[in-house]
């Protein structure tokens, strides 16, 4: 469910900066994107080797121009859309509110422990609270075309000072 939903919203991103005649559709392009990923291949060898399985790839060249044309905050927002799409499948009981996530960075929760361990805030703070509160805070378009933060939650700006991390704008 992950895959096809990731696949759906940064794939209509992609579609939407494709020409009419391409080769290669952009779910074509996702599944190559995700074999690679699964497989923390390259291009060249990731692609090279789905080549050799007999499927039908684009070329290294052609993955990333395509890839290219896609802005990273664009991505950034299919991805949060993918996620939110997530939560509404996530299951709900006990009172417990679900927590659904997909991890896009090279060092998963354990960067968060990190962070949270190097600034002393382990037994205040657990890695799915900083990130509950973190995903809290996202990007809004507005219908002048100009992007900025939604509202910032008093808790997300004590996190944020504490943490030391530089991710809200100076007011």
């Amino acid at each position: 469910m992950a895959l096809s939903a990731l696949m759906a919203h940064l794939g209509a991103l992609v579609d939407g900066r494709t020409a009419r005649n391409a080769k290669y559709s952009s779910e074509a392009l996702m599944r190559c994107l995700i074999h690679l990923s699964a497989r923390g291949a390259y291009a060249e060898s990731g692609l090279g080797a789905l080549a050799d399985e007999g499927r039908r790839v684009p070329s290294p060249d052609t993955l990333f121009y395509r890839l290219e044309r896609v802005g990273p905050l664009e991505a950034l927002e299919a991805m949060n859309d993918a996620n939110a799409e997530l939560l509404g499948h996530a299951p709900r009981g006990r009172g417990i509110p679900p927590m659904v996530a997909i991890d896009y960075t090279e060092e998963p929760y354990y960067a968060a422990l990190n962070m949270l361990r190097k600034n002393g805030l382990v037994g205040d703070v657990s890695v799915n609270e900083l990130l509950f509160e973190l995903s809290r805070v996202f990007m809004v378009k507005y219908s002048d075309g100009s992007t900025g933060l939604s509202e910032v939650p008093k808790k997300v700006e004590r996190l944020v000072q504490k943490l030391g991390i530089d991710i809200l704008p100076k007011t």
